[in-house]
């Protein structure tokens, strides 16, 4: 079995590797998961709604700065949409989050 805390210090690793405009978009999906993990969260849902991660999608979308924008997504011709790219990144923390939880659950039961 693998160590919790080797888990977590990969993921800060790998997290440090983003580029600081990718990294402020991850932080702040980061805190809004953060807002959301509790006990009873639709995080946690065996089938999350769909109508929920596209209206978290947009508020994350509309808490980023004009600047992120840009540098994100600096032209029209980018092929993925930045809120598709913002909904993929939710959806991987949220996945992450959910086989955290669920690893520590089990191992508690």
């Amino acid at each position: 079995m693998v160590d919790d805390a080797l888990i977590e210090k990969d993921y800060e690793y790998i997290h440090g590797l983003m580029p600081d405009s990718f990294r402020r978009l991850f932080d702040l999906i980061e805190d809004i998961c953060d807002r959301l993990e509790y006990k009873g969260s639709f995080l946690f849902d065996e089938c999350p709604d769909k109508t929920t991660i596209l209206n978290l999608t947009d508020k994350i979308y509309s808490q980023i700065g004009e600047r992120d924008k840009n540098e994100l997504a600096p032209d029209s011709s980018t092929p993925v949409p930045l809120k598709n790219f913002i909904q993929s990144l939710l959806l991987n923390e949220i996945l992450f989050r959910r086989c955290r939880f669920y690893h520590k659950t089990k191992r508690f039961q």
